[in-house]
């Protein structure tokens, strides 16, 4: 796995259009020699198996997916382009040595300056605003991957069918049993959830709740505090010490108000 600040930004490039592509992404410019077509976010490295590790040039390897992008680079390859002349002048390392939140911002800042194809509103072949999630997906893919998945893993079919009746009561190997002190403790942790683009700070007690009134994915959510990344390039979770915030808890909220009055 990726050590901290090993990550990258990187840009498919179409050979086919050449020129001056430039772009200003929040008062910096960013310049290509070809059309861009892709952008991403990855690192290098080696995997757990020993394995090196390259995202940038894995989508050379996986070219049985079905999508726009895919399609874009088959063409390519059946034109002429071979993979060794793709890697060395079609991709292009925008930035690196960026933490992991910084790449999935920047990832996401640049697809948005840029524009993606489905949309109409620009030249590139992503099908989401990027950041590490699938926002802002258009709907015919939407759609696709519905369509898709309808009917599989349901009913008798599915590896967990029954599983949770036959794990209630005394079946259950925690039945009767309480979690000690410690992983109540781990549970119940509050965190700091800050707007960062209201900057706003929220003292959360109660995630759940928090969570379905904003109309957040409470999963994404602590996932993105446990990983330390942001979550819709919006709000940025920190986990607190509870004695030092005890002075703000409301048994009857999920959260609060952080101020300068506070």
């Amino acid at each position: 796995m990726p050590s901290a600040n090993k990550f990258y930004v990187y840009a498919y490039l179409d050979p086919r259009h050449e020129g001056s592509y430039l772009y200003n992404v929040d008062g910096k410019e960013y310049n290509f020699n070809f059309m861009p077509r892709y952008i991403g976010k990855g690192w290098t490295g080696e995997c757990e198996d020993g394995q090196s590790y390259n995202r940038a040039h894995i989508h050379l390897s996986t070219l049985d997916r079905k999508t726009a992008f895919y399609d874009w680079l088959k063409m390519l390859l059946a034109n002429g382009f071979d993979k060794k002349f793709i890697k060395s002048n079609c991709i292009k390392i925008i930035e690196n040595n960026l933490a992991e939140g910084e790449s999935f911002d920047l990832e996401s800042r640049l697809i948005r300056t840029i524009g993606r194809k489905d949309l109409g509103c620009g030249c590139l072949l992503n099908l989401t605003d990027g950041g590490g999630g699938s926002a802002n997906m258009a709907v015919d893919v939407r759609n696709k991957i519905s369509c898709s998945r309808k009917g599989k893993g349901t009913g008798e079919s599915n590896v967990n069918y029954g599983r949770g009746d036959r794990l209630r009561g005394a079946n259950n190997p925690f039945y009767g049993q309480k979690h000690d002190d410690k992983t109540r403790s781990k549970m119940s942790r509050w965190y700091i959830a800050s707007n960062v683009k209201e900057n706003i700070d929220y003292l959360v007690f109660k995630h759940d709740e928090f969570c379905n009134e904003f109309g957040l994915c409470a999963g994404k959510m602590y996932e993105s505090c446990t990983k330390h990344r942001p979550y819709r390039n919006t709000w940025l979770i920190k986990k607190v010490n509870k004695d030092e915030y005890q002075q703000y808890y409301r048994d009857d909220q999920s959260y609060v108000l952080l101020t300068e009055d506070s």
